[in-house]
């Protein structure tokens, strides 16, 4: 059976590994994570459907009661359903040029994986990985190019989780931090956005892309599954702090800071209203929702770290229950 704390690793973090090692190849689960890459291809330029014009800032009516309470909040109260429909138009272009963004950095987490990883069909799976990383940046570059007039650059606060997820040189922390923390992000606000975005152009770019970010959070997860379960307790905690300290900048990139500029909304009422209406505290829990099923499957859905993301308003009290 395949045993995440089994898999050789080279010593140094972008190390060269000569040969594969031929005792731990056919590991079959993995195996199929490769195969399934290779069959769900696509390419962005000729099965996503491009347009002239997404009619970007269209008004966009409110589908929803938690939008319609938040629309008689401030910054919007005082300022009518244009600013609402901007808003949401923003917020899609901040978060597409941010995934734009965090894509590049998960091609260069993959194909570190790729240099790390000594086990056959691991390094298959990350090589796969390092393809559809390609493919997503220029997928979110198209889109961006095409469409967004005003791009948004890396967000402050995004820097900084990229930062915290690939700076250890423990090939667990660089998982735990991309593959669970990032991709596991990644793939839930996907998903949201292949229902909620205003346009059909990236709504079909997110169901793909969202395709294959679940394959990576697999990948992940069989990963460290096995090796977090034979943690001694003082690493388990160190894992805890690893995590909150992620899940602490993952929640002030939440706050939309740069989106308020360019609204030209007062920066607190903005922050307050990121961080306090109904409608961004459900947000913020669905966006962080498959990082906690994750943290649950490979045993670090521990007691700290419910009681830290409660705090950041990212779980609930009952995520601890089985679902």
């Amino acid at each position: 059976m395949f045993s995440a704390r089994s898999i050789p690793v080279s010593d140094r973090r972008l190390g060269v590994v000569v040969g594969p090692d031929w005792s731990r190849a056919g590991s079959s689960k993995l195996r199929a994570l490769y195969r399934r890459a290779q069959d769900e291809h696509w390419q962005p330029e000729n099965d996503v459907d491009w347009p002239a014009t997404i009619h970007f800032g269209r008004t966009v009516p409110v589908r929803s009661l938690l939008e319609a309470q938040a629309t008689v909040l401030e910054p919007f109260a005082s300022h009518g359903s244009d600013l609402w429909s901007q808003f949401r138009w923003e917020l899609q272009a901040w978060l597409v040029c941010q995934s734009y963004h965090g894509e590049q950095a998960a091609l260069s987490g993959a194909a570190c994986l790729t240099a790390v990883l000594t086990d056959s069909d691991a390094r298959l799976a990350a090589a796969a990985q390092v393809a559809d990383e390609a493919r997503h940046v220029l997928a979110f570059q198209l889109y961006i190019s095409r469409y967004l007039q005003r791009p948004y650059g890396l967000a402050p606060s995004l820097n900084r989780v990229l930062q915290q997820a690939l700076a250890d040189a423990d090939w667990s922390y660089s998982l735990l931090g991309m593959q669970v923390m990032v991709e596991g992000l990644a793939d839930a606000v996907f998903r949201m956005g292949e229902h909620t975005f205003m346009d059909p152009v990236i709504r079909s770019v997110l169901r793909r892309v969202a395709a294959d970010e679940a394959r990576h959070v697999a990948f992940g997860t069989m990963l460290l599954r096995e090796h977090c379960r034979e943690d001694c307790e003082a690493e388990v905690r160190r894992r805890e702090d690893f995590i909150l300290t992620m899940a602490q900048s993952i929640s002030q990139r939440f706050l939309l800071e740069d989106l308020w500029e360019r609204l030209d909304v007062d920066a607190d009422s903005g922050r307050r209203f990121a961080q306090e209406a109904p409608l961004m505290l459900e947000f913020r829990r669905l966006a962080f929702s498959k990082v906690v099923s994750i943290l649950r499957v490979i045993g670090l859905l521990t007691p700290a770290v419910i009681d830290g993301l409660c705090k950041l308003g990212l779980a609930r009290r009952d995520t601890g229950a089985d679902t």
